[in-house]
């Protein structure tokens, strides 16, 4: 049956009597609820799917399937045994009572309760499935980011082991060591700039952090960040370009935390690019118009962003969007960037390169 009312909060009536179903939607109407109907509990299994219901008001005696034995194949379900499931009921007896808890129900209301009692139970109902959804949400949270901390600091630690192997049994020049050294120490850095970035967010988020503004050189901020990805770049045969047609730009903000700002636009754009491909690393001024005076850009020559990716992709711990067949997260690197750009009360967003890729851009 069609739902009334277009709230956020669905509630599933399910009853065969034309005639309660019409009490219950009365008893509810002072409250935003989007109501559905079905006329037995094997409609009801069926709904389930397509209404996801908050809250389930459950009649007792139906026929093809009763209520009871509804709510046991609701509460057997992994999917669907969080909905809290209300036996409404003209019984009172302890017989009915105690079937109905054995079947899973989460609460009794009689069928001749007042409204008041009825929006009462069922708000309470809510509550309880709300903070279930909350701290599932929580815990999935808390899974991408064990997830996501695994992938990030596997990556530089599977490279210093396999470089400190071939350091130790192998017979290598001057210029070998020399090399593989490099790639241990760049591979080094990587791994505490993650950790530094999770402890940073922390801050940010407790309103610990302090911002030291400093006039700095935005030019300088790109070559920088172009010698301290060189190696990583060179690994992939890949080529940074600092584009210096524009006038540099200087800008008052935090040197170290901007300078780990665009290091993580020019890592993702490596990790993101194909081998061989260029990054163009540019800066230049803004019109007197805005309130902001310079502009950053990390543009790529990769896959690009979708469109209806490129409001999440800085959203922190996202880790599904595929970029590659072997790239498959983003990290903390977005999400700590949006933070400290914001900070500065700038922006940063993405748009397409041409031909292909991707521009991450800063305007502060």
């Amino acid at each position: 049956m069609a739902d009334k009312n277009n709230s956020d909060i669905r509630i599933l009536v399910v009853d065969d009597e034309p005639t309660s179903r019409f009490t219950l939607e009365g008893k509810l109407r002072a409250e935003p609820y989007a109501l559905s109907f079905a006329v037995n509990g094997r409609e009801a299994l069926d709904m389930l799917e397509t209404v996801k219901p908050h809250v389930i008001l459950m009649d007792v005696m139906m026929p093809e399937m009763d209520g009871f034995t509804a709510c046991r194949h609701i509460k057997e379900h992994p999917q669907w045994k969080h909905i809290p499931v209300i036996m409404v009921t003209a019984l009172d007896d302890r017989e009915t009572l105690r079937d109905g808890f054995d079947a899973g129900a989460n609460d009794f209301v009689s069928k001749s309760a007042s409204a008041i009692e009825l929006r009462a139970r069922v708000r309470s109902m809510v509550q309880i499935k709300q903070q279930y959804d909350d701290l599932a949400e929580l815990l999935r949270i808390r899974e991408d980011m064990a997830n996501m901390v695994a992938h990030d600091m596997r990556n530089p630690l599977t490279s210093i082991l396999g470089y400190s192997q071939l350091l130790s049994k192998m017979e290598l020049s001057r210029e070998d060591v020399i090399t593989f050294a490099e790639k241990i120490h760049s591979e080094t850095r990587r791994l505490n700039n993650f950790i530094t970035d999770m402890l940073l967010m922390a801050k940010m988020e407790h309103n610990h952090l302090v911002i030291n503004p400093t006039r700095i050189s935005t030019r300088k901020l790109l070559n920088t960040a172009k010698a301290h990805h060189q190696i990583q770049a060179d690994t992939k045969d890949m080529t940074i370009v600092v584009d210096d047609s524009q006038p540099d730009t200087f800008v008052n903000v935090d040197a170290n935390l901007f300078q780990r700002v665009v290091d993580n636009l020019v890592s993702n754009a490596i990790k993101y690019a194909p081998a061989g491909s260029t990054i163009t690393l540019k800066t230049s001024p803004i019109d007197s118009d805005s309130s902001h005076t310079a502009r950053i850009e990390v543009a790529d020559e990769g896959l690009g962003i979708p469109d209806e990716e490129k409001g999440e992709i800085f959203g922190k711990f996202d880790t599904g969007i595929p970029f590659s067949d072997t790239v498959t997260q983003i990290g903390l690197g977005l999400a700590f960037s949006k933070m400290v750009v914001a900070a500065h009360q700038g922006i940063i967003y993405v748009t397409d390169n041409q031909p292909s890729g991707a521009i991450f851009v800063i305007e502060v």
